[in-house]
């Protein structure tokens, strides 16, 4: 178990540093590179919200190729992910809630292989859980056993840097450890929300005998995914010997504060023995208006509002809004949603992505865990405490006003906006067709907006274009097939509020990897770029050689000012002998090359060897099937 603040567990200054040195603190890009010698076989992860950068961040951490923190991943790490992770891992996002830089490189399109999107109408529920499941195998050992990583927590896979507190742990298929059936069914759920359970059939049957690293004086005791629709669930309350209880959510409600006392003893008790309750300022403010006498039953505690959770990749500000229903925004500053309460004979720690509001435990999709600790004579239980403490005594004391607050009627518009935007992703029903050319984007039906809303939309990458009122088509500007993807830019403007996000408009028919992929790649590698990638698959990931940009730099036209050497014949046979799916691997990568030609004078001496090698290993090809 651990606490978390961001994808990269990176600070944002020296009083960050020292809050963090209390408490066991992890990277989930730490979490998501697999062990060495391994490679990432499967792969489910699912959050409410998330940004490209980070969602390329981790698909770089994947194949191993991620960097300290998070940050600059290389295009060639890129493009290595996009080729060996396809229809290997998927990203499980709520519909409209996934954004991107406003200046985007087109190949951000294919991200449409790995991000599902589930369409809840926000209006009433919301896709919410944070959850990685991950199995990892090592090829070159075919006897080595399988290993797994879990991590459940409450944070999205966004820059922002908020407090987090997650369970992470590690398993061996027929290893030594504890075993927690419940994580066959929550992956079991997940795999269907994303319909590739056919894929992980072979998975799911080893799941039950992997074997679980958990500390002494841990014991998981559930571990549930729960779906809207699903009525066995609720909100236990805290049992009667509770002798402490905190709570810890950015949201809250009437509700869900009165269900975790209800077995409580009604009398009011020293603040110094009350639970205790941490959120944030706004949200404590929200509900003493309807709910004073509910709150007034906790030591009300609270964490400063920050944080970027929902912004565009780059600096450009997202509208937002502190929602009602405590989806939206995920508070800023603090991520963390947790109860741990103590009694006499044991301690108890439910974790996961749910919000102290009704809401959150009866109608969203929702991840839990239930852990139950030895109080006595265990060093966990002493960490545990000692980080809570901690965490703890980083809050300041929230007093109730006296007199109730006054409604902000800038709040109110906030509030307007959000459910407008919520009822344009449920309502945009579209598909997208190529003809003579040219994308079109088509609705279902057309959209009621309000008068003064405006809408554009465009391609990643390009411009946006107004959508016309009463319009059920639009033409997207001419560009190359190879630049078109089933995530289309969308941008809500009301006044001064603006939102932007990505909208699923898949295509159909489907783009194939031959007119979009295997182009794409092309075009956005060079000629350079294609052969540091060949030599980085014929190597294993250790000789790319040439320039590493940055992901979403632009390659320069013409070669680079080093001279990329292809490796020889030696390195052509040995992929040949190595796996069968590091074969396949560089043979996807060989497609790429074949679409290489020279677009500069500069390119052509480049263009020669890599044509040479082709037909090298064209030669060793024909030798090895016959």
């Amino acid at each position: 178990m651990t606490f978390m603040n961001s994808p990269a567990n990176e600070g944002s200054g020296d009083e960050d540093k020292a809050q963090a040195k209390h408490l066991p603190t992890s990277s989930l890009l730490d979490f998501l590179t697999p062990p060495a010698g391994y490679v990432v076989d499967r792969a489910l992860c699912s959050a409410y919200s998330g940004q490209c950068a980070v969602l390329v961040a981790m698909l770089a951490a994947m194949v191993r190729q991620g960097t300290a923190d998070g940050k600059g991943s290389s295009s060639l790490a890129l493009a290595r992910a996009l080729q060996r992770l396809e229809n290997r891992v998927h990203f499980l996002l709520q519909h409209g809630r996934l954004v991107g830089p406003r200046s985007a490189s087109p190949i951000l399109n294919m991200l449409d292989r790995f991000v599902v999107p589930v369409k809840y109408d926000e209006r009433s529920a919301s896709w919410h859980p944070k959850v990685c499941v991950m199995r990892c195998v090592n090829r070159s050992t075919p006897n080595a056993r399988a290993v797994w990583r879990l991590w459940i927590g409450s944070r999205n896979f966004t820059r922002d840097e908020s407090w987090d507190m997650a369970f992470a742990l590690a398993g061996e298929a027929g290893g030594k450890g504890e075993e927690i059936l419940d994580v066959h069914n929550l992956t079991r759920g997940l795999a269907i929300e994303a319909d590739v359970e056919s894929n992980w059939q072979e998975a799911l049957q080893e799941l039950p005998q992997v074997r679980w690293q958990v500390p002494p004086g841990l014991r998981i005791e559930k571990v549930a995914l729960f779906k809207q629709g699903e009525s066995d669930r609720d909100l236990q309350p805290a049992p009667k010997d509770a002798r402490s209880i905190l709570a810890v959510s950015p949201f809250l409600d009437g509700w869900a504060v009165r269900q975790l006392l209800k077995d409580q003893p009604a009398t009011s008790v020293a603040r110094s023995t009350r639970p205790r309750l941490i959120s944030t300022p706004m949200c404590l403010s929200e509900v003493a208006r309807h709910h004073r006498a509910a709150l007034s039953r906790y030591d009300l505690r609270e964490l400063p509002e920050s944080g970027q959770d929902d912004q565009q990749d780059d600096d450009n500000a997202e509208a937002h809004s502190p929602d009602a229903d405590a989806d939206a925004t995920e508070g800023r500053g603090l991520h963390a949603k947790f109860i741990w309460i103590e009694t006499p004979k044991r301690g108890e720690l439910r974790l996961g992505s749910t919000n102290l509001t009704e809401r959150g435990w009866k109608r969203n999709a929702e991840v839990l865990a239930i852990a139950t600790v030895t109080l006595q004579g265990s060093g966990f239980s002493e960490g545990l405490r000692s980080g809570l403490k901690a965490f703890d005594d980083l809050c300041l004391e929230h007093e109730l006003p006296e007199q109730e607050q006054p409604i902000d009627p800038e709040q109110h518009l906030h509030d307007e906006f959000d459910n407008v935007r919520k009822a344009l992703v449920a309502s945009f029903i579209a598909s997208q067709k190529l003809q003579n050319g040219i994308a079109i984007v088509a609705l279902q039906s057309s959209l009621t907006l309000p008068a003064h809303a405006r809408l554009r939309v465009g391609r990643i990458g390009d411009t946006l274009n107004p959508w016309e009122a009463g319009a059920t088509e639009m033409a997207l500007p001419i560009a190359p097939v190879h630049e078109n993807g089933d995530l289309i830019r969308m941008e809500l403007t009301i006044g001064e509020l603006r939102s932007e996000w990505l909208q699923h408009a898949p295509f159909d028919p489907s783009l194939s990897r031959a007119d979009r992929d295997v182009p794409l790649l092309h075009a956005y590698l060079g000629i350079d770029g294609v052969i540091s990638l060949l030599n980085d698959s014929l190597t294993a990931g250790g000789n790319g050689g040439g320039e590493r940009r940055e992901w979403n730099k632009q390659h320069p036209l013409g070669i680079t000012s080093e001279t990329i050497a292809l490796l020889g014949i030696e390195a052509v046979l040995g992929s040949w002998v190595r796996d069968a799916e590091s074969l396949r691997e560089t043979q996807r990568i060989i497609e790429i090359a074949r679409r290489c030609n020279p677009t500069t004078e500069k390119e052509e001496k480049t263009y020669q060897h890599l044509k040479a090698f082709l037909q090298s290993w064209d030669a060793v090809e024909q030798e090895l099937i016959k």
